[in-house]
């Protein structure tokens, strides 16, 4: 219990950070872009746009699901590498999930080294995310994924039941 509640703090942190203000316009999946538009009065005060009343640990955890991206690379020797990153998301709307854009994507190869990092010239050829749910991994649709601001939008398959962020 105590991992998941330090994966849920590390999570809304990262989110959070990645809707502050930066002098430019809001980004359409920001806290402040959601206000402008579903501006009612009753979550303006609130950057997360939640009933603190449903904002149970429980409730919170249950809608955090591990994520999987496979990476496939051509080198430049014409050998094919295969890299793979975990990290977690958080599901919206049933059928959605959020998650920071530098989990689930990966421009190049890089290996440390006791020296520093190298980076390994090499051209990507695939890149597929999956949401791991009840111990299967599932493939998810990239509906928008931002270097700059740091955050990606999945679709799980619609048959999936994914608990909700409350």
């Amino acid at each position: 219990m105590c991992r998941i509640a330090t994966a849920l703090f590390v999570m809304f942190l990262s989110l959070a950070g990645c809707a502050s203000g930066n002098g430019r316009a809001p980004s359409p999946f920001s806290p402040a872009w959601l206000r402008i538009q579903l501006s009612d009065g009753a979550y303006d005060s609130n950057p997360f746009l939640v009933d603190p009343a449903a904002m149970r640990l429980e409730e919170v955890a249950a809608s955090v699901y591990g994520l999987k991206t496979v990476s496939t690379f051509r080198i430049t020797e014409g050998e094919v590498e295969t890299s793979t990153q975990y990290g977690v998301g958080i599901s919206l709307a049933g059928g959605y999930l959020l998650t920071v854009e530098h989990v689930v994507s990966q421009s190049a190869i890089s290996i440390r080294t006791p020296f520093g990092t190298v980076i390994i010239p090499a051209k990507k050829l695939s890149e597929q995310t999956f949401v791991i749910y009840e111990g299967k991994e599932y493939p998810l649709q990239r509906l928008y994924a931002d270097e700059r601001e740091d955050i990606a939008f999945f679709a799980a398959p619609a048959f999936l039941r994914l608990r909700t962020f409350p």
